[in-house]
């Protein structure tokens, strides 16, 4: 058998850097939106990673909330059914792509200072541990 048969004790070095593993959750729910295969692969990430996180005392909540969040940017128009259908209701004049790459922007930079936010609240009610 490989591997630690305590995870909680063989990452215990890297509980205190609770923000590195959101940094990392962040970047895995962009990656995966890029890639085109959001729902299906937010949803395997999601079971991988849920273990790692309940291992070092963070609500898979926190998780959950993370990749869900940061998988629907829609840098690129096809990215997003949502950006397609509100662009296309509007037979393509309500905003420009170019337009909506701005709104994406700014969309990623309220999730990021969302989520940063949201920390000590998470230690306060008890889902950082």
């Amino acid at each position: 058998m490989y591997g630690h048969p305590n995870p909680s004790v063989a990452l215990s070095g890297f509980s205190n850097a609770v923000w590195l593993y959101i940094i990392f959750a962040l970047l895995l729910g962009a990656a995966i939106t890029t890639s085109g295969l959001m729902y299906r692969v937010s949803l395997h990430l999601l079971r991988t990673l849920l273990p790692l996180f309940e291992s070092l005392n963070i609500d898979p909540w926190i998780l959950i909330f993370i990749v869900l969040l940061s998988a629907d940017p829609f840098f690129v128009s096809y990215q997003s059914e949502v950006y397609l259908a509100a662009y296309y209701t509007s037979n393509e004049k309500g905003f420009t792509h170019a337009q909506g790459r701005k709104m994406a922007f700014l969309y990623c930079s309220v999730v990021i200072i969302i989520i940063f936010a949201s920390i000590p609240f998470w230690r306060m009610i008890g889902l950082l541990g």
